[in-house]
């Protein structure tokens, strides 16, 4: 009776051991996608606001460069009047 009890026993920590094992490593894979995604979504807000200063530089540049432009084009219309 006492074989019994033992095998029972081990056959019950097995099991446990199996589901709790298994549960920890789910909790662990949904802890290293929620990282990821984490990782992830700030690299993309990054990139976003790289992308938003590259554009206002150009426009900041686009809008130097029109306005030399406008001046020397302004001189050179003196010139000839």
């Amino acid at each position: 009776m006492d074989i019994l009890y033992i095998i029972l026993g081990v056959t019950a920590g097995l099991i446990i051991g199996w589901f709790l094992g298994n549960f920890f490593e789910k909790n662990k894979l949904k802890k290293a996608k929620e990282y990821a995604e984490k990782i992830f979504n700030d690299a993309k807000v990054k990139a976003q606001e790289i992308e938003r200063k590259a554009d206002l530089d150009g426009k900041e540049l686009l809008y130097k460069l029109r306005i030399d432009f406008e001046k020397q084009n302004a001189v050179k219309k003196d010139e000839v009047f």
